[in-house]
């Protein structure tokens, strides 16, 4: 089930139909803008029990350093509202460097206030968090491109369904698919993902509209199942099998539940039992996802982004280790889902034994 589309006050639980009877107006939290409260009682006692944790010594920190380098980066005349990265200008170590730290802190940033939102279960919590990956997500290409392998499950998770599917369909068709020479059992992939998309950047749009959720995506693009899929779309899979799920409940089509199978056998085709122990197991920060060597992942290659005078060195940010804290962190949020969908984690485990 998704989440329910009504602000309320984050501490007593009052509906804000309920607060205007009563003449007040929920006030938000100046400093995360999603928490809410009826009045200053209620704000002090999350502050309190929770939100002190959270919003206090997390979020608004990161906001305030963020602020400083965006600030340190101007002086350097580096625009962070560019639609497409300049990489030459980050042959500059300072602004390297403060670039860094400006990825760090506004992801960060993001990821505190979904999940404060996800806490409280906040439907407009959750919304503001996606637009503001969206947001980010544009900006700098191909810097933050990766965040789009988050969008459909917090659409997902807002009840967004033919959102979800109209985003992962566009990624899909967009993103080339390429094949490792000499190992087939090799996935492709660039944490960076310079290169990915040299000829089209920067995109101007990141979803399409109108698409039918009931079709067969592998055919409507016709996807070839022998090739190993962009290794992180295993998460576009696993969502899309999860709408096929919610479409056959809704309308008892047998053909939904036939693709809702069908993508569930390709991912364990190729990603052998990576998905299985990634539902099976609850992940956390001393319970990672690990990532089979056999992917390929531990490859080094030459980053444009990250490298030593011209010259082709490993990459600054392992390629295996940013997908295994990618995997972990995204099942963490599927669980969230999971717990609010009664029976889908022992139906989907059938097909990925």
């Amino acid at each position: 089930m998704s989440l329910v589309p009504k602000r309320f006050c984050f501490c007593c639980k009052k509906a804000s139909e309920e607060l205007e009877a009563e003449n007040k107006t929920l006030k938000f939290c100046n400093d995360c803008q999603i928490a809410q409260y009826c009045d200053k009682e209620c704000q002090l006692i999350d502050f309190k029990n929770y939100h002190k944790q959270v919003c206090a010594k997390m979020v608004k920190p990161a906001k305030l350093k963020q602020a400083e380098v965006e600030l340190g980066l101007k002086v350097k005349r580096f625009d962070v509202n560019e639609s497409k990265l300049n990489v030459d200008e980050l042959e500059n170590p300072v602004v390297d460097e403060l670039f860094d730290k400006y990825g760090q802190y506004a992801e960060y940033t993001i990821r505190c206030i979904i999940e404060i939102s996800r806490r409280c279960e906040s439907f407009h919590g959750m919304e503001f968090g996606l637009g503001k990956k969206l947001e980010l997500m544009m900006t700098l290409q191909p810097a933050f491109l990766h965040l789009r392998n988050w969008i459909p499950l917090l659409m997902l998770q807002l009840g967004k369904d033919d959102e979800a599917y109209n985003f992962i369909k566009f990624w899909l068709k967009n993103t080339p698919v390429q094949q490792v020479k000499g190992d087939d059992q090799a996935f492709y992939w660039r944490t960076s993902e310079d290169g990915v998309f040299d000829n089209v950047l920067p995109f101007t749009e990141f979803t399409m509209t109108g698409q039918d959720k009931n079709e067969d995506i592998m055919d409507a693009l016709s996807i070839d199942e022998s090739k190993k899929p962009y290794f992180t779309y295993l998460v576009y899979f696993v969502t899309l099998a999860a709408i096929k799920k919610k479409n056959f409940e809704a309308t008892k089509d047998e053909a939904q539940k036939t693709h809702y199978v069908k993508y569930l056998k390709y991912i364990k085709h190729h990603y052998k039992d990576l998905p299985k122990m990634a539902i099976t197991t609850q992940p956390n920060f001393s319970n990672f996802v690990k990532i089979p060597k056999s992917f390929g992942l531990d490859r080094l290659e030459g980053d444009r982004l990250h490298n030593n005078n011209g010259l082709p060195q490993p990459k600054i940010e392992n390629s295996k280790e940013f997908a295994r804290n990618f995997i972990t962190n995204w099942f963490d949020d599927f669980h969230f889902y999971l717990n609010r969908v009664p029976g889908l984690q022992k139906e989907m485990l059938k097909h990925l034994k």
